[in-house]
């Protein structure tokens, strides 16, 4: 939760570019009952990123680039099924498994393990330390949850919020997600 301050400063001078872009993935989502965001999720996070780094508003055109579709698709398929499978066999494996795969759409996103291993370095490096995680999906869930019952509005302020703690947390925290998956013998990309 320490990255909340620093996401609202880094996105406040281009809070309405932000809401575009987050407006623009979520209608795409609806509009296509959320086969858009399977695909479009690990450009929705690299969009970000790249706003991040060059210190300016994210651009639209970021979320339809297809370089990587394939894994993209593939690792977002992979997350979809597993938490699917975790729902229907018992509530609680797929509660895990949400938590566990928080860090699988930026390892999607900086392609830094194929489709199956991002999955596996996701799960090592949240079981090293969960609390975190939780304790962010459930304030990030309930703040965006409330944020979209009041018109919609507040949550394209939110989200953008939520998404660039998480970004600037991964950059941080990349060492550690490295080093909890090569534990667990899953290996990044050569």
């Amino acid at each position: 939760m320490d990255h909340i301050g620093p996401a609202w400063n880094a996105i406040k001078d281009n809070l309405v570019p932000y809401a575009v872009y987050v407006l623009v993935f979520t209608l795409v989502a609806a509009f296509t009952l959320g086969l858009g965001a399977l695909v479009l999720f690990p450009n929705y996070y690299r969009g970000f990123h790249k706003a991040l780094s060059a210190q300016a508003a994210p651009e639209v055109g970021d979320l339809f680039v297809f370089d990587h579709i394939g894994d993209d698709v593939v690792t977002m398929l992979l997350m979809c099924v597993a938490l699917v499978i975790g729902f229907c066999l018992c509530v609680l494996p797929g509660i895990v498994l949400s938590v566990g795969f928080f860090w699988v759409p930026l390892l999607a996103a900086s392609r830094a393990y194929e489709p199956v291993d991002a999955l596996k370095a996701s799960l090592y490096a949240v079981k090293a330390e969960p609390i975190q995680p939780l304790i962010f999906i459930i304030v990030m869930s309930v703040v965006n949850s409330i944020a979209i019952q009041i018109l919609f509005l507040p949550y394209l302020v939110s989200a953008p919020v939520f998404l660039v703690a998480q970004i600037l947390w991964f950059n941080q925290a990349q060492k550690e997600i490295a080093q909890a998956a090569a534990a667990g013998g899953v290996q990044p990309r050569v």
